[in-house]
């Protein structure tokens, strides 16, 4: 969705093809790490960790990622202005209507922060928390005098037709792990992955990385989380490795992975919400995703030997 409204403005707008699809794709791609992340629900569930400690483990890393993506953007534009030129003087607009802009989500984000906060805090389930959230939008929409019966109709079929792909994503997943772990596989590949690298927690953790890069080139996010939870889980589990840092580290790892060339699964999605008269090539997408991929690549190293770059903000709220 990103995509398809901000690509055609910023090329419209003479933005180079060289900065534009890799930005795109990177600020898209913040949503992995940044709360309410969807990643870290399913993750959650399957790793039997509270998605309030993954939301908060995920969110400095995020800024901080998000912060790396602004100032390499300025940099490189303050060296090179033609690739981001500035908007012509009758496009600008002045602080009233940024103003009025800015007091037009005010709504939208008191309700996102008390659905997350109360579910962050554990007041309510993920079930009770999407309710309010529901019923939060009602009322807003109500507020302001924009509810619709016909926007509702749509609002709702699109909501069970999304709601009932995710059910069966999980229902896949129970299968799966109840299948694997049946067949005795989980402690199979224990003992194999232990017997290549010893019980070294990071040289363990490092190939886990390197399978999911691998991996990346030809499933999205959910599959391999689908995949892999039920090998990888026990095995971090008995090397007492904290599950939630690992969380965050699967999302950067994701990040790396589905961006990376040439067979990054989002560098294709990429290619198909280019426009076709464009003149945007593969190449030029590879182009623009390196630096990026890099950047993504400096958070994944840190968080590994920095462990409470993830860990800080969820032991300061829930202790630990």
């Amino acid at each position: 969705a990103m995509g398809l409204i901000a690509l055609p403005s910023m090329l419209k707008r003479k933005y180079d093809k060289s900065i534009v699809t890799g930005l795109v794709q990177a600020g898209g791609g913040l949503g992995y790490l940044i709360p309410p992340s969807l990643v870290f629900v399913l993750y959650g569930y399957l790793a039997k960790v509270p998605i309030g400690h993954l939301w908060l483990a995920g969110a400095i890393p995020g800024v901080i990622l998000a912060g790396m993506y602004i100032a390499y953007i300025g940099i490189r534009c303050r060296l090179q202005p033609h690739i981001g030129p500035p908007l012509p003087p009758e496009e600008r607009v002045g602080w009233r209507e940024k103003f009025i802009s800015m007091r037009a989500g005010i709504a939208p984000l008191v309700l996102l922060f008390t659905v997350m906060g109360l579910l962050i805090m554990g007041v309510t389930t993920i079930t009770e928390s999407s309710a309010i959230g529901a019923i939060g939008s009602i009322v807003v929409t109500l507020i302001y005098r924009r509810f619709n019966w016909k926007d509702f109709v749509a609002v709702v079929d699109h909501t069970w037709r999304l709601t009932s792909i995710i059910m069966w994503i999980f229902v896949a997943a129970i299968l799966f792990g109840a299948v694997y772990q049946g067949l005795g596989a989980a402690q199979a590949f224990e003992i194999l992955l232990t017997g290549v690298v010893g019980r070294n927690p990071t040289l363990i953790v490092a190939m886990m990385v390197g399978i999911y890069i691998l991996l990346g080139m030809v499933m999205d996010d959910f599959a391999m989380l689908i995949v892999t939870a039920h090998m990888f889980i026990p095995v971090l589990v008995g090397l007492e490795i904290n599950m939630v840092w690992f969380g965050v580290l699967y999302c950067v790892t994701v990040l790396v992975a589905l961006m990376t060339p040439p067979f990054g699964f989002a560098l294709f999605i990429m290619k198909g919400l280019v426009p076709k008269d464009s003149g945007i090539t593969m190449v030029d997408i590879y182009r623009s995703i390196i630096p990026f991929v890099a950047l993504n690549g400096v958070l994944l190293v840190a968080l590994i030997f920095y462990p409470q770059i993830a860990l800080w903000l969820p032991a300061k709220v829930f202790g630990g």
